[in-house]
């Protein structure tokens, strides 16, 4: 009941009209609120759920490609591609490097970065003496190839990894080859991150023949021994291979060196001891549970004091734990883990046979 006191009932009235307005609006307001608020947990939820399911998908897809093909397959999922799109890549590998050579009458020939010289790519495959080298292998499905490095803004199924530009380098033949082979790597040439990259030759048997030379165009020659630790010189100023790519071949070519036990494997680890100053922050390229297995396998080959350290120490001693690195999983001892084990025991590093020749055809320029 209204007793007229300080204020008028009039005034009351419209107060109490504005208040209930105003609590109307405010309860709309968190209607609101709260339908947003169960749409982004259903995308949380989500979202949890595809990394989930494309963890579980890498590790089954996996088990499968080390299986192999079924009979009469109709799908391809070794990571290759039709020749017209290969070609494609190619052609941009050589533009992002300016590989391409300018002269007249010599438009088909590419720089090799490695023996610092223009080579006849060729029209035809059979006259080519350069290749285009997959730094991380287009065998590897790309949806793996993601699940290790934790790439999220890329392509669904992985593959823009893989035929990115920045994962190629065009090679004379006989050095793509031993590159396939993990016979060769390129690492940094100093441990700033300046695009200054070198070769180092892991299997010394390619020193041992004095005969064991590189031929290149016109009767010239290079041997192993002179490429061994050699800087690489690109054409393009700026534009330089994918660092985590490298430093993706690089330890996987260890690994396989390891598990095949190639001639003195052992040593390879101690030959770039110092690959923690050459690589900064790898953290930034692989998940830290990747990385911390391959460290462990890597750590357990060496015969020097600090890379005996156990993973976990060695991240923090090695490598800078402040640079940004890929999402993480909650536990490396569950599902990515298992996902790590497979890829590189079976899949990665096991592969290290000799290519066939359909397999070669397809690098040809």
């Amino acid at each position: 009941m209204y007793r007229e006191g300080s204020i008028s009932k009039e005034d009351l009235i419209r107060l109490i009209s504005a208040s209930e307005a105003k609590r109307n609006l405010l309860l709309r307001e968190k209607g609101a609120l709260l339908g947003k608020r169960r749409k982004i947990s259903d995308v949380f939820f989500e979202a949890i759920q595809d990394r989930k399911v494309g963890i579980d998908q890498a590790y089954c897809d996996a088990v499968s490609f080390v299986l192999g093909p079924v009979y009469n397959a109709t799908l391809n999922v070794r990571g290759q591609r039709s020749k017209g799109q290969q070609d494609q890549w190619r052609h941009a590998v050589r533009t992002y490097l300016d590989a391409r050579c300018k002269g007249k009458g010599k438009e088909d020939w590419v720089w090799c970065s490695i023996t610092r010289g223009y080579h006849r790519g060729g029209q035809q495959e059979k006259d080519s003496s350069m290749k285009t080298a997959h730094i991380i292998p287009r065998k590897l499905p790309g949806k793996l190839v993601k699940a290790l490095m934790g790439r999220q803004h890329e392509l669904e199924d992985g593959q823009d990894i893989i035929w990115d530009a920045k994962n190629g380098i065009p090679m004379f033949k006989e050095i793509e080859v031993a590159f396939d082979l993990a016979r060769i790597v390129i690492v940094p040439a100093t441990e700033h991150n300046d695009g200054r990259f070198k070769v180092m030759v892991l299997d010394k048997s390619l020193f041992e023949d004095a005969n064991n030379q590189i031929d290149t165009s016109f009767g010239a020659h290079t041997t192993w021994k002179e490429i061994h630790e050699q800087e690489l010189v690109f054409k393009h100023p700026i534009n330089r291979p994918a660092r985590r790519n490298l430093f993706f071949h690089f330890v996987t070519s260890l690994l396989r060196r390891e598990l095949y036990e190639a001639p003195d494997w052992f040593k390879d680890v101690d030959e770039v001891a110092d690959f923690n100053n050459m690589w900064a922050s790898p953290g930034a390229y692989l998940r830290r549970s990747t990385l911390r297995h391959l460290l462990n396998r890597i750590g357990k080959t060496a015969t020097n004091g600090p890379l005996q350290k156990n993973a976990e120490q060695w991240l923090k001693a090695c490598f800078d734990e402040k640079a940004p690195t890929p999402p993480d999983d909650e536990d490396p001892s569950t599902s990515e883990q298992r996902i790590a084990d497979e890829i590189f025991e079976n899949q990665i590093i096991s592969p290290a046979r000799s290519r066939t020749e359909s397999e070669e055809d397809q690098d040809e320029e």
